[in-house]
Formats: structure tokens, C-alpha cells, sequence
């Protein structure tokens, strides 16, 4: 029995390219079959239908988990930029204290200099003379009265006092010390009890 197994011969046919005829009559045939209605039985129809619900579900879950993600990052990046937006603020009130910090500093330094330094007031008088002397700073024009006019005139040009000049008291203004609530008056008002 085994020999006859073995004794006939196997021939092996070569698959041949399918003609161009042959494969448009597959594609009609397909085309065809296509066209017609292909009825179901129940049991294909509720698979089917099966099929399409679990389709539409993912695609569901799908939307729903792109959605999330959407609002998510968009959450994220709002609280991103809010806290860029609340740093800047901070910054820039930081930044605005520091520089009202430095310009109080520096106007307490000038008050300072120029109260403790009583020869700066002479000098700019001194300055403010030379000037109007020699450069001929602009000069008021003093009011011409008629002859009619003969009422005693009460007005005058600070040009005109002297007090500044010649008496020392009158270079420094003097602090008025007021009686009552809220002013320095001999007592000292954190200490009192109301």
C-alpha cells in the first residue's frame, strides 16, 4: 500500500494570472450581488443591530472622552494664565510699592537736607537776587493811580518786605501748637485717656 501512495505521481499546477475578461466578470457578478436585497433571518438582523448599538456606544464614549479631555485642558490652561495674570499683578505691585518706598526715601532725604542746612535758603535767595538784577527777571508792573485816587493803598509785592533780609526770626516758619482734640498742646495725647 505504500508503494502505491508513493508511485503516483504528484502533478503540482501553476497558478496562472486571471485574465482581465475573468476579473470583470468576478466584479460584475460582486456588483450584482451587491445590488440585490439580501434578506436576513432575525436572529442576523438582531446581531446586526447588536453590532451598530456597540459601534455607536464607543463612538459615544469616545466623544464624551475627547470632550473631557477638551475641557480639561482648556481648564488648564485658563488657570495657567490666571496665575500668570495674578504673578504680573503682584509683580507689578511689588514693584510700584518699591519705587513709592524710594521716592518717600528720597523726598525725606531733600526735607531733610534742606531743613538742617540753613545756609541752601540764603543761597538760593542769593541766587534768586543775582538773577533778577542781572538778568533782568521779569518785573510786575505797578498799578498807575489817577489824582482821584488818593485812598491808601493796602497792596504790596513780597519784593518789597525786608523782614526776610535783615531779621533772622522771620527765615524759619514756626509751628502753631492749638489747644483742643487732636493737637499738641503740653500733654501728650497717646498717653490721656478720653
Amino acid at each position: 500500500m505504500i508503494k502505491k501512495e508513493f508511485e503516483s505521481p504528484v502533478v503540482s499546477k501553476k497558478k496562472e494570472p486571471i485574465s482581465l475578461e475573468e476579473l470583470k466578470e468576478k466584479l460584475k457578478n460582486e456588483e450584482q450581488e451587491k445590488s440585490k436585497p439580501k434578506f436576513l433571518t432575525k436572529e442576523q438582523r438582531a446581531q446586526e443591530a447588536l453590532k451598530r448599538r456597540e459601534l455607536e456606544a464607543l463612538s459615544q464614549k469616545r466623544k464624551i472622552e475627547e470632550e473631557r479631555d477638551k475641557r480639561k485642558k482648556f481648564i488648564d490652561e485658563a488657570k495657567k494664565s490666571y496665575r500668570e495674570l495674578e504673578e504680573k499683578e503682584r509683580d507689578n505691585r511689588r514693584y510700584e510699592r518699591e519705587r513709592e518706598r524710594r521716592e518717600r526715601f528720597k523726598e525725606k532725604e531733600k526735607v531733610v537736607d534742606e531743613d538742617d542746612n540753613p545756609k541752601n535758603k540764603d543761597k538760593e535767595k542769593e541766587v534768586e537776587a543775582i538773577k533778577e538784577r542781572y538778568l533782568g527777571a521779569l518785573k510786575k508792573k505797578k498799578k498807575v493811580r489817577k489824582l482821584n485816587e488818593r485812598k491808601f493803598v493796602f497792596d504790596w509785592d513780597e519784593s518789597e518786605d525786608t523782614s526776610l533780609d535783615y531779621n533772622a526770626l522771620y527765615k524759619e516758619r514756626h509751628t502753631i501748637q492749638l489747644y483742643g482734640r487732636g493737637h499738641v498742646a503740653a500733654r501728650n495725647i497717646s498717653s490721656t485717656t478720653l
